[in-house]
Formats: structure tokens, C-alpha cells, sequence
């Protein structure tokens, strides 16, 4: 074979033999000069050179002694590496080979199967990297995905957290995950739901109390007109301004609950304070002034004593017109007050103590009542 040599079992690259060529000119170059250094140490001792040079020429040959024992390492160190890097290559070469055979024996289809199978190896990476779970790895957020036209099912089969999910998509597309709005964390911002479109409801079947509705963002009529109602209150602190005028709330209702008369007063609740058991000096103390005791269900009876109330504060002020007869006023003080004939009767006064001995209402009076004459006859006056 031109330009190279076997050994070991290979062929040995003609740089290789170049490089042994070149040491074993040098051990020759130094095996000669050693010579000469004998030759020349001898012709000293012939000479009769001194114990001295015998000592030198005995150091030159052992030098030289190491010298040889060097190199010969050196030559047996670069044959061991030259044979080990023959056999790597001649495995490589020996497993391609083997390879290629394999392929060749498959027959015709043997490298369109190769090739097949190399094409559904790359279409996978491909699918891959158009995954949504590939975005997420690349710290794409929901809302990244959503842009890139990813649905809400593929970004939650990603594994994007429900948080994510509801603030990147909308109420209805949510829906269709079918999972529970009640799963968020506690620390999602819960008015997003009421921003992205959820139903009162909803959070309602998910758990939500009526005061987290409300911290959601949601107006009490809304939640009372869509699954919530006034039994929803108990164990809230909601404030019961937010309350009034929802079904089922009563000023009964929320004293029945613990909101007391000062916190009524100040969200502005008018009616059911008799009903739900307060007294009407309890009403004054609280603040509240004689106009607003008859809203509150209270009778001139109730109020003339607390407030000190005269019939015309009464009429006037507070509005009644009834009752009064129960409140102990008499016909002279509704005359007085100028009440007229007809609204004395409706309290209850009779004919007689309309007359008063004729110091109230006059007999013309009486028959504008609807008296008749044999009524005022028999209630005194005189006839006609």
C-alpha cells in the first residue's frame, strides 16, 4: 500500500512514520556523539588523563544511559496512542458501514422508512413548538396565549392557574372549562368577575358569600334580584345603608340581627321602629325628631309624652290628625286647634263632647258633620 504502513492490526498514517523517523534520527545523532565522547575519554585514560576524567566519562555514559531509557518511553507511549486512535476509527467506520447495510438489506423502502420516520420526528418538534405548553415554558402569560389565538381549554390543559385563566378570557369561554369560579386563590382580585361578566348566581352556586359579592364589586339589588335574598345577611357585617330597601329587609329584620338604633338612624330608615320594638323615647334619645314618628308607626299616644308634643305640634309638625281623642286631647282642644268639625269626628269624639256645653263646635257646625237635627237635640242644643 502507497504512502502508509500496518501495524497493530491497521494502517498507521505516513505523518506518524515521518514523526518516528525523526526521534530514531536523533537517538542515532546521540548514539554517535556518545561515541566519539568515549572515544575521546579513552584517548584521555591512554593518555594517562587524571582520576578526574575516568569520573567524567563514567557520569557522560550513565547520562546517555537515561537519555535512551527516555526516549524509549517516549517511542512506546506514542505507539500505544497511535494504536488506540486506529481502533476508535475503525469502530466508527466498522458502525456506519453496518449502518448503511442495514438499509441497503431493507430493500427499496428501506431509506424512504428512514427518511418517514426522520419527518415524523421533526412534525413532532414542530407540533411542539406550537404548543401553548411551549409558550408557558417561555414565561408567556394567558392573556400572551389568548393574543396568539390559543382557546381557554388549551391554555388550562397548559397548566395556566384559574386567575389567569378568568382574567384573560371572557365569562362565557370560562363556562365552557366547566370549573368553579369558588377555586380561584385567595388572593385574586374577585371584582373581575363582576368586570368580566359573571351572574350573582353563579357566585352564589360557587360558594361566594353575599359580603364577598359585594366586595366583587356587585350592587346589593343586584345580588338580591339574581340568587341572593336577605337571608344571605346573617354572619356578614354588610352596612345596612347598602340594605335598605331590598325584599325581606325591615328595620325588625336588621335589629333582629344586631344593628342597633344609632346605626339605623344614620342609613336614614324611617318606617317599622315600633314594629320592630323600639319605644318612642327611645326614638327621641336616638335623635330622632317628632316628623319622624309617625313613619316609624308610632301613634300620637306613643309620641304626646317623650316629646311633650301639644296638639298643634302634633298636627303641624308631625303630621297626625288621628288618634288624637286616645291621646287624651279633647274636642275644645281640637276646636282650639283649629280642627275642624269633621276631623274631630273622625277621632272618635261624640256628639256630645263636640258640643262641650257649647264651648266647641256649634250646632251648624254639627249638621256639616252629618248630625241631624234629632242628633243635636239629643246632644242639647237647642232647636231649630
Amino acid at each position: 500500500m502507497s504512502g502508509s504502513s500496518e501495524t497493530y492490526g491497521g494502517p498507521i498514517p505516513n505523518k506518524t512514520l515521518e514523526e518516528l523517523n525523526k526521534k530514531l534520527e536523533a537517538i542515532s545523532a546521540a548514539l554517535k556523539a556518545t561515541n566519539v565522547a568515549i572515544a575521546r575519554s579513552s584517548v584521555g585514560v591512554i593518555e594517562g588523563t587524571t582520576k578526574a576524567a575516568t569520573k567524567a566519562l563514567t557520569g557522560a555514559v550513565e547520562a546517555n544511559a537515561v537519555m535512551l531509557e527516555a526516549l524509549d518511553k517516549s517511542i512506546s507511549t506514542t505507539l500505544t496512542t497511535l494504536k488506540e486512535s486506529v481502533n476508535t476509527i475503525s469502530e466508527q467506520v466498522t458502525g456506519q458501514v453496518a449502518a448503511i447495510e442495514e438499509l441497503r438489506s431493507s430493500g427499496p423502502g428501506g431509506f424512504g422508512t428512514f427518511k418517514s420516520e426522520t419527518e415524523a420526528t421533526l412534525d413532532e418538534l414542530r407540533g411542539l413548538l406550537r404548543s401553548c405548553a411551549y409558550h408557558k415554558a417561555q414565561n408567556k402569560t394567558a392573556n400572551d396565549v389568548k393574543g396568539l389565538g390559543y382557546t381557554a381549554q388549551q391554555a388550562r390543559e397548559a397548566g395556566f392557574p384559574l386567575d389567569d385563566l378568568i382574567e384573560a378570557y371572557s365569562a362565557d369561554e370560562i363556562r365552557t372549562l366547566g370549573v368553579s369560579i369558588g377555586d380561584v386563590s385567595d388572593s385574586f382580585n374577585t371584582k373581575i368577575l363582576h368586570q368580566k361578566g359573571f351572574l350573582p348566581r353563579e357566585l352564589k352556586a360557587s360558594g361566594y358569600t353575599l359580603e364577598r359579592a359585594t366586595s366583587a364589586g356587585f350592587a346589593i339589588a343586584e345580588l338580591f334580584g339574581d340568587g341572593y335574598s336577605a337571608a344571605d345577611i346573617d354572619g356578614t357585617t354588610i352596612p345596612a345603608l347598602y340594605l335598605k330597601g331590598q325584599p325581606g329587609i325591615s328595620v325588625k329584620f336588621l335589629r333582629d340581627r344586631n344593628y342597633t338604633l344609632d346605626v339605623l338612624k344614620a342609613a336614614t330608615y324611617t318606617k317599622g321602629f315600633k314594629q320592630a320594638g323600639f319605644t318612642a323615647q327611645a326614638m327621641k334619645d336616638a335623635g330622632f325628631t317628632i316628623d319622624n314618628m309617625k313613619d316609624g308607626g308610632f301613634s300620637a299616644s306613643d309620641v304626646r309624652g317623650p316629646f311633650n308634643a301639644t296638639l298643634t305640634l302634633l298636627k303641624d309638625v308631625g303630621g297626625y290628625t288621628n288618634g288624637l281623642r286616645s291621646a287624651g286631647f279633647s274636642a275644645l282642644d281640637m276646636k282650639s286647634s283649629a280642627f275642624s268639625v269633621m276631623e274631630a269626628r273622625r277621632n272618635g269624639f261624640s256628639l256630645v263632647e263636640l258640643r262641650c256645653g257649647g264651648l266647641a263646635y256649634t250646632r251648624e257646625e254639627m249638621k256639616i258633620a252629618g248630625f241631624t237635627d234629632e242628633d243635636c237635640l239629643q246632644a242639647g242644643f237647642k232647636g231649630a
